[in-house]
């Protein structure tokens, strides 16, 4: 059950605001790719695109904060310098989406572009 502060941190970073850590974190622009999106992938067609899902921010094993991607795969969070993992929602358009991790670490200074990628098990 989600209580009211984690419910205000994934609206403000979904919307590009910021987390609990307030204005002292990294800012990140993620872009978040799943692919294939074909069952043959052919140099004239795209092989991969961005996709709407939430993700969870993991550190240390628990969740720190979470972020929604728009329909473009795009998403702009803040987080404090350290090591994290990214979890796609188990509703996100992918094979075991809670299964693919991506680690991630966050270093001073920000803005910082970053691109994941997850697998769709199309074959």
């Amino acid at each position: 059950m989600m209580n009211w502060k984690t419910g205000a941190i994934a609206v403000w970073l979904s919307i590009g605001c910021s987390d609990r850590t307030g204005p002292s974190g990294v800012v990140l622009e993620v872009q978040v790719l799943r692919g294939p999106i074909t069952p043959v992938c052919l140099s004239e067609h795209p092989c991969e695109a961005g996709f709407a899902a939430r993700f969870d921010v993991y550190q240390a094993g628990r969740v720190e904060a979470q972020f929604t991607t728009d329909a473009n795969g795009q998403a702009r969070l803040r987080l404090p310098p350290g090591e994290y993992e990214i979890v796609p929602d188990a509703r996100a358009p992918l094979i075991s989406p809670r299964e693919q991790r991506r680690a991630l670490r966050v270093e001073e200074p920000g803005p910082v572009a970053i691109t994941l990628q997850f697998d769709t098990g199309l074959r």
